[in-house]
Parts: C-alpha cells; structure tokens; sequence
C-alpha cells in the first residue's frame, strides 16, 4: 500500500469519530462493537502482511476517572490523550459525566481482550509490552494455552499464524523515559524487537501516566499495526491479578475488587471523589 493510500486510510478513520468531551478530555462515544469494527477494517485495509510503517499506527488511549484527573494536573498527558486516534469510556463515572451522550463504557481490559480473541482468528501478530516480574511472558503463555480468554463468540479457531511476542521492557520515570542509561540500552532493543516483530497489536501495559507518554516519545518508531495502552490488563491476563466477578463488572465496581486485591490503591482511589467534584463543579458552572 502507497504512503497516500495509508494517510487516507487513516484519515478517514479519524474523520469517522464521534467524540465527547469530559472536562476537556476528547472521549469517543461509539459503540464497543463499532469500534472493534473499526480496528478490523483498519488493520485490513493496511494490508496485515505487509510492511508496517511508525507513521501509519493507530494509537488507542482508555482514560477512566483516575487518569482524568492525573491528566488535568498533567498538560503534557492531556495532550497526549487528546491527540490520540482513539478514547476509549473506560469507566462507569465517564458514562456518568457524559449526561448521556455516551450510552455505555468501553473497558480496556475487555476490549484488549476482544482484539486478542480477534488476533487469534485473523492470524495476527501481538506484542505485549510492560509488566513486573515476567507478567507479559505469563501472560502469554496462558492466553497461548487457553483458546477461550474470553467467551467472545466471533471466535470459532485460532489461526496458525497468531504470534504473541512478550517483552519486560525499560524501567520507566513518571515521564515515560527510562531511569538510567541500563535502561535506556534495554529500550533500544525493545525497540528494535518490536520493529522486527512487526505486530498488528502492541499493547503496552507501563501503568499511566508512563504507558501514554512513552508511547508518544516513541510512537514514530513503532513499527505496528496499533498500540494500546492497557494500564494493569497483563497483570489479569497472566493470573497475577483475579478480575472482578462479572455482577460486579456490571455495576462498574471493578475497582472496588481491584482494591480489595490491593488494599495499597486506597490513595488512588481517592481520584474518584475528586472526579465527581470537579464534574459537578463543572456542570454547575462554578469557577
């Protein structure tokens, strides 16, 4: 595929979206299955076996109440979310706040998993970048042995061809750069693995505001298809983290689990309260 044809490929994936603002964060209000949709339509008119250029990648960003927040005191990870091709309504207080302009949230752990479960039956290429302790390995190798990450109906085989390649990756500071020159070497070959691998998924899994701000330091040389930052997914996908019974994922109450797991995350959470005050602040038109 020429370089145009991919600039109208993209273009037109862009010009596509429908998007709400949340305390001038850029949201996307379609459907889960849309935009699903969407991400097929986009890798396939790529071509998925072809040469994937840095200039051409999709970039997917899942803001949630707690990143909200962190990104109103964070300039630079406002913009970055706000030039994003994608937003994904991760969270029940978005949905919320939209005043029902978007009519259901979009999790990054469930559609990450609905791409793998897409993956799987496209024969594409997925690379899993970021966790502790070899949690992208463990998460690979149980997603590689378990045909079912999820009961997602679309998918009836695994093709011959799906690949995942599972990297550590650099140790990061709160600006998404490597801490010392150790690791800025491993980023570099991090790098160079990626590109060599070619994967039509990278999801990277630093934790915010890390994954967002080395995504965009380095989104010009990754050599994939789309990159999605997915915060703790690889933690869930591995085992290392149990997800939320799905009564509570219906009540959006994941993080209440996540907590309970994780008494640690108290301070965190407490992001919550500050959304809905400056949600109410805003719509009530207090300066």
């Amino acid at each position: 595929m020429t370089e145009k044809k991919k600039i109208l490929v993209k273009n037109k994936f862009q010009s596509e979206r429908k998007i709400v603002p949340i305390l001038g964060i850029q949201v996307d209000s379609t459907s889960e299955e849309r935009l699903l949709k969407k991400i097929d339509e986009f890798l396939e008119n790529l071509s998925l076996k072809a040469h994937f250029e840095a200039s051409s990648n999709l970039f997917v960003v899942t803001p949630n109440p707690e990143i909200i927040v962190k990104a109103l005191k964070d300039p630079q990870l406002a913009s970055i979310l706000n030039s994003a091709d994608l937003s994904l309504p991760d969270g029940t207080g978005i949905i919320v706040a939209s005043m029902g302009k978007i009519a259901s949230r979009v999790t990054g752990i469930g559609f990450a998993t609905r791409l793998v479960n897409l993956a799987k039956d496209r024969g594409w290429r997925v690379c899993f970048l970021g966790g502790d302790q070899n949690v992208s390995t463990l998460a690979k190798n149980r997603i590689l042995q378990d045909t079912k990450v999820s009961n997602v109906p679309e998918v009836s085989k695994v093709s011959e061809e799906f690949e995942i390649l599972a990297l550590e990756g650099p140790r990061l500071d709160q600006d998404g750069v490597p801490i010392d020159e150790l690791n800025r070497r491993v980023e570099l070959r991090t790098l160079v693995e990626i590109n060599k691998f070619e994967p039509h998924l990278l999801f990277v899994g630093f934790g915010p505001p890390k994954q967002e701000k080395w995504v965009q330091r380095n989104r010009h040389e990754l050599e994939a298809g789309a990159v999605m930052v997915v915060g703790g997914t690889l933690d869930f996908w591995s085992g290392k983290i149990a997800r939320a019974p799905k009564i509570l994922r219906l009540l959006g109450l994941e993080w209440l689990w996540r907590l309970i797991q994780e008494p640690s995350r108290w301070k965190r959470q407490l992001a919550l309260v500050e959304f809905v005050y400056l949600v109410l602040k805003e719509k009530l038109g207090l300066s």
